[in-house]
């Protein structure tokens, strides 16, 4: 009898590492309920992500790229008529890559926009066009010489020329989130504008976009195609009707930068394949809410990067895509054609690649 007391009065204790993570766990549920959420989300059901089959199926048609330079963030991605390769870094410079007939290749800084270059296009005229998330958009001509040509946008991000002189770019976004908590909330803050050489004055030709990126003018000049990176589509804008209509539907990933060749083909750069996670709970503002409180690398985990391309026809049919599932190339922001080689930049530290374009 005194024995079975003696036991009944021990008390239970947990094993120390238990306790620890249990008033772990405590305090950061306690956390998610006190803190506010950074955003307040609406509701959005995502067209079923496609499967990786016939056209999409995955293959190692990226895994040969020849890295032209290593860049802190080479997002954008423009080349001269004379075959010289440009690109933007974090740190506000442009550089510029030389590529002899033997294949040997030189690298040097060709301007510093003191901003962040993301988008870059050639005008007529042969000065550089960027569209410089922080400052704007802003031309370079030949000599290197940086001038702003409208403040209008606060998240520059595709710039495209037209023949008539005219300048169309997208600001991305005028929150100050991460894509990632922007993707959470659900909500428009991009635009798309014009700018106009002749007048100097910028247009606001759409607002209310879900983070339009790259942007690309038709063949026939009668029509933009911009990226919607947040809605996994890009859309057709008529530029004598002002309308918009839809071109390609439930793409695979995050679409970044447009690019048509000489055959009138459409190729997409993907900085990365659709969030299972985040199509999950697109149609919960609640759980969404909560989850914009955790830092961006906790809601991506151990993701591998994964490299695609895709080609469009001009209905907006998907013809081939390529990948990298290594992620060797990855985190894809813009694709350009020239003769027989096709180039990306990357988000990354990957740099730019060149591949030869395979029939």
């Amino acid at each position: 009898m005194g024995k079975s007391s003696s036991r009944s009065r021990k008390r239970f204790r947990l094993p120390w590492p238990l306790a620890v993570l249990l008033v772990l766990v405590a305090s950061f549920a306690a956390f998610l309920f006190v803190v506010p959420s950074p955003v307040a989300s609406v509701a959005w059901s995502p067209p079923k992500r496609p499967a990786n089959q016939g056209v999409l199926a995955q293959n190692g048609l990226l895994l040969k790229a020849d890295l032209l330079g290593q860049f802190q963030g080479a997002i954008g991605i423009a080349i001269d008529a004379q075959g010289r390769i440009y690109t933007g870094t974090a740190e506000g410079n442009i550089s510029r890559i030389t590529v002899s007939a033997d294949g040997k290749r030189s690298i040097a800084i060709f301007a510093n926009t003191k901003g962040r270059p993301y988008g870059l296009a050639f005008d007529g005229r042969g000065n550089l066009i960027v569209a410089d998330h922080k400052l704007g958009l802003l031309s370079v001509d030949p000599a290197g010489k940086v001038s702003v040509l409208s403040s209008e946008a606060h998240g520059a991000f595709g710039v495209a020329p037209a023949k008539d002189g005219k300048i169309y770019f997208t600001d991305a976004t005028s929150s100050t989130n991460a894509l990632t908590t922007e993707l959470l909330e659900s909500k428009p803050h991009g635009r798309l504008l014009a700018y106009d050489p002749a007048t100097k004055a910028t247009k606001v030709l759409r607002s209310d976009l879900y983070y339009p990126s790259g942007i690309a003018v038709t063949p026939s000049g009668d029509a933009l195609l911009v990226a919607e990176k947040a809605r996994y589509r890009i859309f057709r804008y008529d530029l004598q009707s002002a309308k918009e209509t839809s071109f390609a539907e439930n793409l695979p990933g995050f679409v970044g930068g447009l690019h048509f060749d000489d055959r009138g083909s459409l190729w997409v750069a993907v900085t990365e394949p659709r969030s299972d996670l985040i199509d999950n709970v697109s149609a919960n503002p609640e759980i969404k809410n909560q989850l914009a409180k955790l830092p961006v690398s906790i809601l991506k985990g151990n993701e591998k990067g994964y490299g695609l391309v895709l080609i469009l026809d001009n209905k907006g049919q998907i013809l081939r895509s390529l990948h990298d599932p290594t992620g060797r190339i990855h985190k894809i922001t813009d694709v350009q054609v020239r003769g027989e080689f096709f180039y990306v930049g990357s988000e990354d530290d990957s740099g730019v690649g060149r591949l030869a374009i395979t029939p």
